[in-house]
């Protein structure tokens, strides 16, 4: 109810569930292979890009400032070489706001307030 889901957006994962009064910005993407949940009062800014190659959850209002990136999946080391990636979960509790540019990478958990 009442979400705004602007032009220019690609979603595309295994199973999107977003709460009331949300608003995903111009430019955003939201894609990958499991869960992206989103539980209510969420703002994605402009071009931002959730890759869920794991679950990723935003907690009441939470949001992400412009241009911010997610990953549930990375490596400092080239798995080229042969290093692993890693894989984990993402949340963001309640009223967390991630201001503008920011990387989040996989297994971070930012407590609510």
């Amino acid at each position: 109810k009442d979400v705004q889901i602007r032009p220019f957006v690609f979603i595309r994962v295994k199973k999107l569930s977003i709460g009331d009064n949300a608003i995903i910005s111009y430019g955003s993407q939201i894609k990958g292979a499991k869960d992206f949940l989103a539980k209510g009062n969420n703002f994605l800014g402009v071009h931002c890009m959730v890759n869920c190659e794991e679950d990723i959850t935003l907690g009441f209002y939470s949001g992400l400032g412009p241009r911010c990136n997610v990953y549930s999946h990375g490596s400092f080391l080239p798995v080229t070489k042969g290093y692993p990636a890693k894989f984990e979960t993402v949340v963001v509790e309640d009223y967390v706001w991630v201001g503008m540019a920011v990387t989040i990478l996989p297994g971070v958990h930012l407590e609510s307030n």
